[in-house]
């Protein structure tokens, strides 16, 4: 296990750290750009079911507009049937990588690696030691239930030293202003001493004026 720097905590097996996203995620897989967030293995079951509708979508796009335009074969210049021969042809365009990219991750899930796993060749010796047979790692992958997030202990540090930062702030503000308040009241009473003195002399010196007088 090694010791994350950004986000203060020991990493678990098989996590990472994005640069791009700033913190670990567990069983990385990769960070897409299409949904702007990483793979991990708190959202790998919705990314995967994501594959896996966007290429039913995809086929029965592209199925229902070529069944259109074959119907209508004898109306080509229909603008109906235009829109459906350009929703095939870009239907057919992107089918092909989306289909090599669902059936690439059906091939992580049934052996139970990840993607950053497979670019970097960890398990080009054949053994792996997270691997449970086709099924479950199809139940474990799909069927699981979503984990907690290490995201909130580095936040909830972050928040803690900040309050204690405040705390000791304001303890020293405190001690600051009860110090001003103390030589304020210092202050208080030498002023007060001096005006006794100078109201004591001032009386005495009156009644030596009219003593001497008298």
């Amino acid at each position: 296990m090694k010791w994350c720097e950004t986000c203060n905590f020991y990493r678990p097996p098989r996590t990472s750290h994005c640069s791009l996203c700033n913190r670990c995620v567990e069983d990385f897989d990769h960070h897409c750009p299409w949904v702007n967030n990483c793979v991990g293995k708190r959202n790998y079951k919705h990314f995967f079911l994501f594959l896996a509708t966007l290429t039913l979508y995809i086929v029965s796009t592209f199925g229902l507009s070529l069944f259109h335009v074959i119907r209508e074969r004898d109306n080509v210049s229909d603008a109906a049937v235009i829109g459906s021969m350009t929703i095939c042809c870009v239907g057919f365009l992107v089918f092909i990588p989306v289909i090599g990219l669902t059936v690439f991750h059906t091939y992580l899930v049934v052996h139970k690696r990840t993607t950053n796993e497979e670019v970097t060749g960890k398990f080009l010796a054949g053994y792996n030691p997270f691997t449970q047979g086709c099924l479950r790692n199809c139940a474990s992958t799909m069927c699981s239930r979503r984990i907690y997030s290490y995201h909130g202990y580095s936040s909830y540090k972050r928040r803690r030293e900040e309050k204690l930062e405040r705390r000791k702030g304001s303890e020293s503000r405190d001690v600051e202003l009860k110090e001003m308040r103390v030589k304020e009241v210092g202050n208080i009473d030498n002023l007060v001493a001096v005006t006794n003195a100078c109201t004591h002399t001032h009386r005495y010196r009156y009644h030596t004026h009219h003593t001497d007088t008298y």
